[in-house]
Formats: C-alpha cells, structure tokens, sequence
C-alpha cells in the first residue's frame, strides 16, 4: 500500500502542473505515493502533460480525464481511486515542498491518528516573497483526541491529510459545477476524524497572484453563488450533525469562515439597494437559524455593518472597493 495519495484537481492549468508533479517525483520518496491527476475538462495540455507523467511513472501516477464537473467533482473522483493510507489535495497550480516530503512520507509510515495537521507556505507569483503560515497557537507533539482539541480555529484544506480509508467510509460528497468548497471538504473531514496528530513540516507550497485565481476578487464576485452554495453546504452539515458538541463547534468555525468571506464580497460588488439587502437577508437568516455560528462572525468589517444596521454600507463598500483596488493594482 502506498502511503500518501495526493489528489491533484487539474483544469486548464498547462503552465504549472510539471512544476506540480516535478515538486512530487524529485523528492524521492515517489514509490510510497499515488499522485491522482484529475483533468476536469480542459481545453489546454493539462491531459496531454498529465499523461505523460503517468507514463514515465506507471506504478505512481494515475491520470483520469472527465468531462468539466467543478473542483468537487475531482475530489469526488479521487477519492472513490485512492488507494493510499493517507489522502491529500493538491491544487494544479501549487506544489509540495520538495524538500520536506520525504521526511513527511517517513512519520507517515509510523503514524496511525485519523488526521495529520500542518503548516502550510504562501508564496507570490512573480515575486521572491513567501510566508509559513501556522495553523497552530499552540504546537502540539502527540495524538490528540479530537474531543480534546481547542486549538481549531484556523484549520484549512491546504494543512489537512486524512487517513483514505475513514475519508472513503464517511465521505458525503461534494457538489459539482461549483468552486469554493474547501471549508466543506474540512467540514467532512472533521465529522470522521477521531485523533488529529500535528507535524511542524510544512508540505503544501500554495500560489497567490495568479492572473484568473479563484481567490482572485473578480473570480469572488463572478462566482458568489458558489461561494454561498458553498456557505449552506458547510451550514447544512452543522444543523444536521448530531455528535460530539465539540466538532460541531469546529463546523461552525468552517461556517463562519465562509460566511465571513461572503460578506466581504457583497461590500465588494455594486453599491446598490438590491445587494444590501442580499447582505441582510443573509445575516438575519443566519442571526435567526444558526446563532453559535453568528457569534463566532467577529470580524471587523461584518460587526460595524451590524453595529450600526447596515446604515453604513455605502461606506464600507467603498472602503472594502478602494482596498482592493490598492492590494490588486
């Protein structure tokens, strides 16, 4: 059995996904993984490099071709093909940290907890800069139970690798045609994780500024149905869960991670009366349904528009505008 299956979700990204699969293949530890290239319909030569990457390493690489169905269609497809001990996404356009995965696939061997946290690195396109960033106030250098963890706030995908078979057992699925699911992929994974084990080995190399990114915030306002599907989806798993009190606060930190951001977006869209009242809509439905998760909502930006009943949106849209005109300039 492999150790690590590595999804990688591939969709029109021809320019990057050698640099992808080379961050892999040249740490040297290739024969304890199961890279997953799942082409999601590309119009580009992203099936034509994947291809041959599974050629050249037959034993390792799996590359799958499938008609467009959205980031979510190629974890669902993945995960129904892994085959490893444990599973990881990847995103075409980012890497691993070479350098640290041979050591990350040796703790893997010996390692029995349900789910392995650990930092992850943003780097700039274009720029030399970088920054580690911790998912983590406090380090933690054992199995934990799940119960017992208070250090969740800040767990994200690009941390997070999961034991495959536990993933396959529990897996809800995600939806398809739509992006922005990563809060409800954690969301999933925390519902089956009983132990959570920390390593301070930063794996997954995670690109910002790419023209086109899906973090990008013209792709946040084209796409702000799926970001709001995306919120419901992570809400619906909240309301229905009905296990230990402490993973569904953990779902409602996923919750309002998301929701927060749609917030955002909305000051970011056109000022007009029609999004401000989509804004309010939203936040009195979740005010009235789902009160944990509206108190956790502390952002700054989402308490003066409450603090002062929305009153004051045409300010903070022009504030959030003229902010990102600064930081995308």
């Amino acid at each position: 059995m492999k150790l690590l299956s590595i999804s990688i979700a591939a969709y029109n990204v021809e320019a990057y996904i050698e640099d992808t699969l080379k961050s892999i293949v040249e740490a040297d530890c290739i024969d304890d993984i199961e890279i997953l290239i799942v082409d999601d319909g590309s119009k580009d030569r992203t099936a034509e490099i994947s291809k041959k990457y599974a050629s050249l390493y037959p034993e390792s690489i799996i590359s799958i071709s499938k008609e467009n169905g959205g980031w979510g269609s190629t974890v669902n497809s993945s995960i129904v093909e892994a085959s490893g001990k444990y599973y990881k996404l990847l995103d075409g356009d980012d890497r691993v940290i070479t350098n640290n995965l041979r050591e990350f696939i040796e703790k893997l061997r010996f390692c029995s907890d349900d789910m392995i946290l650990t930092p992850y690195v943003k780097f700039y396109e274009g720029t030399d800069k970088s920054e580690e960033v911790e998912l983590l106030k406090t380090k933690i250098d054992r199995s934990i139970c799940i119960e017992d963890f208070e250090d969740y706030e800040d767990i994200c995908m690009h941390g997070i690798t999961i034991r495959t078979e536990l993933l396959k057992k529990n897996w809800l699925g995600l939806r398809e045609h739509c992006l922005y699911l990563d809060n409800v992929f954690v969301a999933n994974c925390l519902l089956c994780a009983n132990s959570i084990r920390y390593f301070d080995l930063a794996i997954y190399d995670y690109r910002i500024g790419r023209a086109g990114q899906s973090i990008d915030v013209n792709s946040y306002i084209k796409h702000f149905d799926d970001i709001e599907d995306a919120s419901f989806d992570v809400l619906s798993l909240y309301e229905n869960f009905e296990g230990k009190q402490k993973v569904k606060k953990m779902i409602a930190y996923r919750a309002k991670a998301i929701l927060t951001t749609l917030h955002v977006i909305i000051y970011a869209m056109e000022c007009n009366s029609s999004n401000k009242k989509r804004l309010i809509h939203i936040d009195d439905m979740v005010r009235m349904k789902y009160p944990e998760v509206y108190k956790l909502m502390q952002n700054r930006i989402v308490k003066t528009g409450r603090l002062f009943h929305y009153s004051l949106y045409p300010f903070i849209c022009k504030m959030i505008h003229y902010k990102f005109k600064r930081d995308y300039r």
